[in-house]
């Protein structure tokens, strides 16, 4: 710009090319050269926090490379990947920033591999001290180095670092977890994302959030990519709106609010109106509602089908207190006086995430249970007052609740912790010092079906009794705390035999079922459009109890902000959820 700024005529345009060609276009055999005077070192390249480079790069077109169709200019762009004037930024960025003598080139190369085109390569030209692109098959004498090796992009490494947390490897505070996250930000700080292409970074994101990585620079970064992305694609035919969803979904899904994603939202609603489809998502985008954040149905469904693939966990790891005398989750608490929810088997955790994000002046009262339960009314009558606690046997999805709890700075009152619920029961009751107003027991793994024996999911729990988290053990470990808080017990399954069997364990464990003012009953259970399970039918033809009475509801009992990922999926497929709330006797 400051160059146009001061052409006149001839000699202008002579002395812009001059320029050029100086630095971009000294043609080298078959290759053609990249780099001029060092800007800014590879260190500082590295640590730039700043997100100006990627709207600078994203905003590069041809005119700014090459305003005046140079042959020899275009010659250069055709062999970097399209968008070439992107990749032109980012080679003359990152080459600007390498001293190419004191660094390894073949690594420095390895950077910027992915944009050259199939089929040609990076090489040094040792004579010129230049990068140039020559074809792959190419050789001479004169070139010090050529690139063997392609770096990993950031989708590569997110993976990478869900492979790692899924091995029981992660956790927020884990070093190697946090070693790829720095790696991460270090390969956008080169490339500005433009090696995560489409839907990539918003892929990226998601698999970060699993791995349980809470850096909200690395989330801001991907953020800025992916409405870049989608502002270049978008409205293309070959980008399908599909893409587009998924985009906004695994958005969502990653924990990424409102907030930092409306930008994306209306580009996506834009996009959307301009190819004729999804007319009500695209009002829904463009309101700022709640119908695209992590506790909408459409970014839970993306949680219950990666949870859902995973495998069971029967073995319950060893607790922190079993080594000091102080939980981290109770150090972490701002107020440990306050009343506590706890969630004994909570999954990826957006049970609580809902509960807790719930605005103070939301009156407890309004929720349809409470009808049922004066006295927890008279205890807790407001959910901001109280702190939440969830356990789940998988460190994978404690991490991920723990990670967006701690990215939506709710880690003074949230806590999550990997563990079985008896475990942490013990620990709450010899080290909290409040009381325990509401247990949540929702949607645990299912016991194996009586009649099936040997036949079905060999990871399932084998009994009642035996490794199924909701046991008679369970429930006796949890009266005595419910019955000195006068506290509630809410037990929720899609499976009709299992929550049959949990009531009847926690009854004979001192509870007592509350009636409810909409329970279900057979018809409801026979509505059109209702699946029942497989398993379901067998255990109604075998004669087996019904959950069905003035003990059953037939309406979520929690608010609708609060639905887990099976519940969600529930809703999807239509397949009923047996509900009861239950107090201990007193």
């Amino acid at each position: 710009k400051k160059l146009k700024s001061i052409m006149v005529g001839n000699f202008g345009q002579f002395f812009f090319l001059i320029s050029i060609s100086s630095t971009l276009i000294n043609a080298f055999r078959e290759g053609y050269p990249l780099g001029g005077r060092r800007l800014l070192s590879h260190r500082s390249l590295l640590n730039d926090a700043s997100l100006l480079p990627f709207e600078e790069c994203w905003n590069a077109d041809s005119y700014a490379v090459n305003p005046w169709n140079d042959t020899k200019i275009d010659k250069l762009l055709q062999r970097l990947c399209s968008p070439a004037p992107q990749s032109y930024f980012i080679a003359e960025r990152y080459l600007k920033a390498q001293k190419i003598e004191d660094v390894e080139k073949e690594m420095a190369f390895s950077e910027i591999e992915y944009l050259v085109k199939p089929g040609y390569k990076w090489a040094f030209n040792s004579e010129l001290r230049q990068s140039v692109i020559i074809p792959a098959k190419g050789t001479s004498p004169d070139l010090l180095v050529q690139s063997t090796r392609r770096k990993k992009n950031v989708l590569e490494v997110s993976h990478k670092a869900l492979r790692f947390a899924s091995e029981g490897n992660g956790g927020v505070e884990s070093e190697d977890l946090q070693e790829l996250v720095k790696m991460s930000k270090e390969r956008l700080r080169v490339t500005l994302g433009t090696d995560v292409r489409g839907r990539s970074s918003a892929d990226a994101a998601f698999s970060f959030a699993l791995a349980g990585v809470d850096d909200k620079e690395l989330y801001d970064m991907l953020v800025t990519v992916t409405r870049k992305e989608l502002q270049r694609v978008g409205k293309r035919p070959s980008f399908n709106s599909k893409y587009i969803l998924q985009i906004i979904e695994k958005l969502a899904a990653s924990g990424l609010r409102n907030a930092d994603v409306r930008e994306i939202h209306l580009i996506a609603a834009d996009c959307l109106e301009f190819k004729g489809e999804h007319a009500d998502i695209v009002k829904a985008l463009r309101n700022e509602d709640e119908s695209f954040d992590l506790l909408s149905p459409r970014a839970l469904l993306w949680l219950w089908r990666f949870s859902s693939r995973q495998s069971k966990i029967n073995s319950a790891p060893m607790l922190e207190n079993q080594q000091s005398s102080s939980p981290s989750w109770l150090e972490a608490f701002d107020d440990p006086t306050k009343p506590l929810v706890i969630d004994l088997g909570c999954g990826m955790g957006v049970s609580l995430l809902g509960l807790a994000t719930i605005d103070d002046d939301s009156d407890y009262v309004a929720d349809m249970f409470l009808l049922s339960n004066d006295n927890l009314q008279k205890k807790f009558t407001r959910w901001g007052q109280a702190n939440y606690l969830g356990c789940d046997l998988s460190q994978l999805a404690t991490g991920y609740a723990q990670g967006i709890a701690n990215r939506w700075n709710m880690q003074r009152r949230l806590q999550f912790v990997c563990g079985s619920g008896n475990d942490v029961l013990d620990e709450v009751k010899s080290s909290y010092p409040g009381e325990i107003v509401l247990a949540l027991v929702q949607f645990p793994s299912p016991f194996k079906y009586k009649d099936k024996g040997s036949v079905g999911n060999s990871q399932l729990p084998i009994g009642l009794e035996d490794g199924f988290l909701a046991s008679s053990k369970l429930f006796r470990n949890l009266s005595p705390s419910l019955r000195s808080s006068g506290g509630s017990l809410l037990l929720q399954s899609n499976v009709e035999d299992v929550a049959v069997a949990m009531q009847n364990a926690a009854k004979k464990s001192g509870f007592q079922s509350s009636p409810l003012p909409r329970y279900q009953s057979t018809k409801s259970l026979s509505k059109p459009g209702i699946r029942l399970p497989q398993r379901t039918e067998d255990w109604i033809q075998s004669g087996g109890e019904r959950a069905i009475g003035k003990t059953w509801s037939s309406v979520p009992l929690l608010p609708s902000r609060s639905a887990t990922e099976t519940e969600a999926s529930c809703d999807f497929f239509s397949t009923p959820v047996h509900r009861c709330l239950l107090r201990v006797l007193t």
